[in-house]
């Protein structure tokens, strides 16, 4: 087992995660890497209609410097909390 330190992307508190040899973790809940800026040109591409409304596709993406988004599991059982699900 090897331990990482990494900060909660919502509170900021410092979490230690425990990372297995079978590619499991705990101490905190990861979802991925995240570009800090958005890169392109603005242009509207096309549009998607989704039931009566239509919405622009703009040209552009994620860019920059990649951060990995983890949240600790306090931040974590909290959103899970507000959420409503039905």
């Amino acid at each position: 087992m090897r331990k990482i330190k990494r900060e909660c992307l919502i509170c900021g508190k410092k979490i230690i995660v425990n990372l297995m040899k079978n590619g499991n973790y705990s101490g905190g809940h990861y979802f991925g890497k995240i570009g800090t800026r958005l890169i392109g040109s603005g242009k509207v591409l096309k549009y998607a209609k989704i039931g009566k409304h239509k919405y622009p596709i703009v040209d552009m993406k994620l860019g920059g410097r990649k951060i990995e988004y983890w949240e600790c599991n306090e931040c974590f059982n909290e959103s899970n909390r507000r959420i409503q699900w039905k």
